[in-house]
């Protein structure tokens, strides 16, 4: 990924590494790790810089509509920290079971939030 998001990745990486993910795809702006389907996406943002978007799907990339950004779903679970990384990181990997088991729970207020 751009040389500008070696922190984030750097911190992505120990957070979610040691929980079984791999990284299965690492281009400009787009960043993606893997585990038993289970898949985290960060991208970077070309225009921007540093802005990210860190999204989790089981169906990427085949399932664009069922990837949920992380900073949106903090806002579904009540989670009113501010979305930092370290937040984010901390947000997904204490909710990962039902984050990637059981997105029927969360989807439709997700969907609400975002205006859709």
């Amino acid at each position: 990924m751009n040389h500008e998001y070696s922190q984030t990745i750097s911190e992505i990486g120990a957070a979610l590494q040691p929980l079984g993910f791999a990284v299965i795809r690492d281009d400009n702006f787009l960043y993606v790790l893997e585990n038993s389907g289970k898949v985290v996406v960060l991208e970077g943002e070309p225009y921007v810089r540093g802005a990210f978007n860190l999204s989790v799907t089981s169906g990427w990339p085949q399932v664009p509509e069922k990837m949920f950004c992380v900073r949106l779903l903090m806002k579904v679970f009540g989670d009113e920290a501010r979305p930092s990384l370290k937040n984010q990181l901390k947000f997904l990997t204490s909710h990962m079971a039902i984050l990637f088991d059981h997105p029927e729970s969360y989807e439709a207020q997700y969907r609400y939030l975002n205006g859709g």
